[in-house]
């Protein structure tokens, strides 16, 4: 098995592209996806408009705030609008982290978001239950504004437009948490990003029968950090051109500290399915990556 993975991991190695610029956009947009502060699952993404209007996807986890600021204050020090895709640490810890450090340091609009009670959380993910308490209180006690999102919704802000694709279905029980996440579309400067947050098949699968090709976009970040997350059929009809991995070290390699190939994760299994759908360049946050 160990090798069988092995042999499948060289799928898509060569297409890694090295982590640096990439010029897409027509007038000094960016999109950023922070390197994660320890060698942890993270997501986040910072979007950067032509005048420097600043908006965050998730963010990561507690320890990923510092430098999460840092790289936002490059730009300006407000956020028009912070989306968060659901309740699980590594996306939201970060925001929670910076109400508690120093809230002044960024002007933050408005926290947007919609998570199912903590009461089905709990009962439908019993082995996370601390972890989506922990969230869902400390994202309601954020001092700043805050809208609760539905399906939909759009946002827009200096040419940059934000949509909500789909809403929580309290029916879907297995996986609950990363099933409950909000998908976000994102225009800006003529190129489509999807962020599909955790989802996982279940709910890959509700997108893919609504949208169907319509979910075609130019770039993905791949849900729950590249594996056990969404369909193949989802990657087939989003058929970017750029893929996002915010995987560290130890999921990209499959490695549960036996080596490359120990463990059981289906990271590798992704990569090849990247390949077979002929995504021309992929990233992988090592370091900050720049889209430009």
């Amino acid at each position: 098995m160990h090798k069988l993975l092995s042999v499948i991991a060289m799928c898509a190695f060569t297409s890694l592209c090295s982590v640096g610029a990439e010029k897409l956009f027509p007038k000094g947009e960016k999109l950023l996806f922070p390197k994660s502060s320890r060698n942890s699952i993270m997501e986040s993404v910072v979007v950067v408009t032509p005048n420097r209007h600043v908006m965050v996807f998730d963010g990561g986890h507690y320890v990923d705030a510092e430098h999460l600021v840092e790289l936002i204050l490059q730009y300006s020090d407000t956020v028009d609008y912070w989306f968060l895709s659901h309740a699980h640490d590594d996306h939201c810890g970060a925001i929670i982290e910076l109400a508690k450090i120093n809230a002044d340091r960024l002007k933050i609009k408005n926290v947007l978001y919609a998570f199912p009670s903590q009461e089905w959380l709990a009962e439908t993910e019993q082995w996370s239950k601390d972890e989506t308490r922990r969230v869902c209180e400390g994202v309601a006690a954020l001092p700043w504004p805050q809208t609760t999102l539905r399906k939909g919704d759009h946002f827009e802000v200096d040419g940059a437009v934000v949509e909500v694709l789909n809403f929580y279905d309290l029916g879907i029980t297995a996986n609950s948490c990363n099933n409950s996440s909000l998908v976000f579309s994102l225009h800006m400067g003529g190129k489509r990003l999807i962020f599909p947050g955790d989802i996982g098949v279940e709910m890959s699968q509700v997108l893919v029968e609504e949208y169907g090709d319509a979910l075609k976009a130019d770039i993905v970040v791949l849900s729950h950090h590249g594996q056990n997350g969404a369909s193949r059929q989802f990657y087939e009809k989003v058929a970017p051109e750029i893929a996002i991995w915010q995987t560290p070290s130890w999921l990209w390699d499959n490695d549960n500290g036996g080596g490359p190939g120990s463990g059981t994760w289906q990271t590798n299994y992704v990569k090849c399915w990247l390949q077979e759908l002929g995504v021309k360049k992929q990233f992988r946050n090592t370091e900050d990556i720049v889209l430009e």
